[in-house]
């Protein structure tokens, strides 16, 4: 394990998580406009496509993230046996993850089958999914090292990577999708073999940027050590499993509002989709912080420093929470500039819609406000151990409360998009609230 007696940086490790996430969410971005040159029909099969490999990706990276705090513990401890024993396990475990994803990603014509899709977009998507298929292990092996990065403290060779394969990523596209030089156009298979070399250079670059920074050793240890895996193995669930699934679920949970949008009408759907998109960054920002705290909080519980795991957390709640509750008051004041500048780039200003987008982007600043708090104390709990409680409470807020307040207020009731963000408003702040009351008792149990 490599030496590391500070620990990293809070505030400068979650801002550079935080942007970085914003980094992928471009790169997911700049896929869309791209495969959209190539007509709506083609850019609903590569969203098809897309949209299983995203929830498989997620598995693999919900894994990776849900395991730092145990390793950042050991780190803390000063425990080199148990860090490079639950690593292993760690790697071993997230082989099979990927190895099952990849099978079901392999057969995702039959699973768009299953769900009834249109068989033209089932063909014209099967050589993307071949590639992505080829792209997923290489996915998940990338969000091994940016866990391990993290954990590290190397949070600023993750954002300026990300930031840089933006552009590598364009380029790219460009290259295989519409051809260029001595290459043939592509088309959507060319989108697939971007993904998979930039992913592929992704990965390479971080493996050499960790193994000359000492963050990664050498794994001649590794066959010794299988023997003394197993004790390891059901911490290593505990903290891999639970964020593997929150992160599906929330997936499929946004999914489900933006289905409820579409049952609105276009127009509806197509205010959602921009104030989702401005949500999206203050998100973002705020899973950084979240990463970062439960590190951090981590370390310092294994070295049992209470000074520094209380300075912790009152810097989790004063930049992560108030970060997100900052971001949310810029969208207030700014909304129906926002409104204006995506609804004049998109095609002719419609007011109705302008005004639409303007009062939903302030519900959905207020979401923000009241989502921080949970954000934050899902990474303040994981970081002190609670890794399953804090999961359970989440996702019975989004599904239980949220989801069916969306439904009820936008449809039930005639509030349009307005009522899927109140009911986000309610069902959030509910989950905020129960886990502020988790983290105190928390708090004086180990008092």
């Amino acid at each position: 394990m490599p030496k590391d007696k500070k620990g990293p940086g809070l505030i400068g490790l979650g801002l550079y998580l935080g942007l970085s996430n914003l980094a992928h969410i471009a790169i997911g971005v700049t896929d869309v406009l791209m495969a959209g040159m190539l007509g709506s029909f083609l850019l609903a099969a590569a969203t098809l496509a897309a949209t299983l490999f995203q929830v498989l990706m997620l598995s693999a990276v919900g894994f990776s993230i849900g395991c730092a705090p145990l390793l950042a513990k050991y780190k803390g401890q000063d425990n080199h046996d148990g860090y490079r024993h639950a690593l292993l396990t760690i790697i071993l475990c997230l082989g099979v993850i990927l190895s099952l994803a990849s099978l079901l990603l392999a057969m995702g014509d039959k699973v768009f089958q299953i769900f009834g899709q249109d068989p033209n977009l089932i063909a014209a998507s099967k050589d993307y999914l071949f590639y992505l298929t080829l792209a997923l292990p290489v996915g998940g092996i990338f969000s091994l090292l940016w866990m391990i990065a993290s954990l590290n403290g190397h949070g600023a060779v993750l954002f300026w990577s990300s930031l840089i394969s933006i552009g590598v990523n364009m380029a790219l596209n460009a290259v295989f999708m519409f051809g260029w030089g001595p290459f043939e156009p592509w088309g959507l298979a060319g989108l697939g073999i971007s993904t998979f070399i930039s992913l592929g250079l992704k990965s390479v670059f971080l493996l050499v940027w960790l193994r000359y920074h000492g963050s990664i050793t050498s794994f001649k240890w590794a066959v010794a050590d299988l023997q003394n895996l197993r004790p390891h193995l059901p911490d290593v669930l505990r903290y891999g499993v639970p964020m593997m699934v929150l992160e599906c679920a929330t997936l499929a949970f946004f999914a489900a509002l933006t289905f409820i949008a579409g049952l609105m009408g276009p127009a509806q759907l197509a205010i959602h989709a921009i104030t989702l998109q401005m949500a999206e960054i203050g998100t973002g920002l705020a899973f950084g912080f979240s990463e970062a705290i439960s590190i951090t909080i981590a370390k310092y519980k294994g070295q049992e420093n209470q000074t520094m795991l209380r300075q912790s957390f009152r810097q989790a709640l004063l930049f992560g929470a108030g970060g997100m509750a900052a971001y949310g008051l810029c969208l207030i004041v700014i909304a129906q500039d926002i409104a204006a500048f995506f609804l004049t780039f998109n095609g002719p200003l419609d007011p109705s819609i302008l005004n639409g987008v303007t009062s939903a982007l302030v519900i959905a600043a207020l979401c923000l406000m009241v989502d921080s708090p949970r954000i934050v104390m899902v990474g303040i709990l994981r970081g002190l151990g609670d890794t399953q409680k804090p999961i359970t409470l989440t996702m019975g807020c989004f599904w239980l409360i949220a989801l069916p307040l969306a439904y009820l207020l936008g449809i039930g009731l005639d509030w349009q998009v307005n009522g899927i963000w109140w009911g986000m408003v309610i069902g959030l702040g509910t989950g905020a609230l129960l886990l502020t009351i988790r983290w105190r008792i928390k708090l004086k149990e180990e008092c």
